[in-house]
């Protein structure tokens, strides 16, 4: 059995222990703080459910186990700017979604009203997660001469109010706001997740993008 770490070969393990503990082993004797983020095994790369269950297992038999690490600050960096990229495809479909309720095409609205939360819902999530990644909460760094906290806090105000109007079915309301005002909220926050993903970056010398 192959085992490599970012491409370098290093001994290999027993069938009968667990990829867990397989992994453990090199965290503690290679790592340091650096953690793992991928695990390919014979070419098939682990996601989601499929990692968190064969984790679990034995590694058994497989020819080649391949690990790659990155360091917090690159992990937290590369989530941010995936959050920023989901919110430039949310921008892009508000136009959509406004006509849809000027066209009283509410179960369409719904639909796209639904994604649009989840993104917003991830950009939250990944900001707590990543806060708790690194040991520092990002919500006192600043962006645009006041704290992530104080923009957080403003999101919340929006999104109460666009589900507030949608609770309500004010479809002129909704569709203005999806028109004229989440599109700039978009991009303030894309710039505010770029900006914080690059200033992590600068840390750890990784690339701007």
């Amino acid at each position: 059995m192959i085992v490599t770490l970012d491409g370098e070969r290093l001994k290999g393990t027993s069938p009968d222990d667990t990829l867990q503990t397989l992994v453990d082993e090199v965290r503690r004797a290679r790592l340091g703080d650096r953690l793992v983020v991928s695990i390919t095994l014979d070419g098939q790369l682990l996601l989601d459910q499929e990692l968190t269950e064969r984790l679990n297992e034995p590694v058994g038999d497989v020819n080649h186990v391949e690990l790659i690490s990155a360091a917090p600050l690159e992990l937290v960096s590369s989530a941010l700017r995936e959050v920023a990229e989901q919110l430039e495809s949310a921008a892009e479909n508000e136009a959509i979604v406004a006509d849809q309720l000027q066209s009283g095409e509410m179960s369409e609205a719904a639909a796209a009203f639904s994604e649009f939360l989840q993104v917003w819902q991830a950009c939250q999530r990944t900001i707590v997660g990543c806060s708790g990644l690194l040991g520092k909460d990002l919500t006192t760094m600043h962006s645009g001469g006041k704290p992530i906290r104080a923009h957080l806090d403003s999101l919340t105000d929006k999104l109460r109010e666009l589900r507030d109007a949608f609770e309500a079915r004010d479809t002129v309301l909704l569709s203005d706001l999806f028109q004229y005002e989440m599109p700039q909220t978009c991009k303030t926050w894309q710039d505010i997740l770029n900006d914080l993903a690059t200033d992590l970056a600068d840390r750890t010398g990784a690339p701007a993008s």
